[in-house]
C-alpha cells in the first residue's frame, strides 16, 4: 500500500523544519564561539586593549549608564581615602561592564558575518 501523500508531505516538511532548526542552533553556537574568540586577549574585540576601551567609552552613552554615573558621583563626593578607593573600584567595575557589553555586541556582528553554514 502506498503512503498517504498528505502524511508523506507532512513528514517531509517536519523533517526539513527539524534540520533547519538543527542548523540554526549549530550556526548560533559557532557564532557565539567565534565572538568569544574575538574577545580574548590579543583578539580584535578584546575589551581591555587601550584603543578598544577608548572606543567603547566613546561609543557608549555614559549618561544612560546609571551604575557608572552613580559610581562616579559617589567617587567625586567621597572624602575618606578608603571610601574613595572602594568607589574607584566600583567605577572600574562599571567601566569593565560597559566595555564588555560594547565589544560583545561588536564581536557578535563580526562573527555573524564570518560564520557560514
Amino acid at each position: 500500500m502506498l503512503p498517504d501523500n498528505t502524511a508523506y508531505e507532512l513528514a517531509q516538511h517536519l523533517a526539513r523544519e527539524e534540520e533547519n532548526d538543527r542548523r540554526a542552533e549549530e550556526r548560533q553556537a559557532m557564532i557565539e564561539e567565534r565572538a568569544n574568540e574575538l574577545m580574548q586577549e590579543g583578539g580584535e574585540c578584546y575589551p581591555f586593549d587601550p584603543a578598544n576601551m577608548q572606543e567603547a567609552i566613546a561609543q557608549s552613552d555614559l549618561y544612560d549608564s546609571l551604575g557608572f554615573m552613580s559610581a562616579i558621583r559617589a567617587y567625586v563626593k567621597a572624602e575618606k581615602p578608603d571610601v574613595k578607593l572602594y568607589l574607584g573600584q566600583q567605577v572600574a567595575i562599571e567601566l569593565e561592564k560597559l566595555a564588555n557589553k560594547y565589544w560583545q555586541s561588536v564581536a557578535l556582528v563580526i562573527a555573524e558575518k564570518e560564520v557560514r553554514i
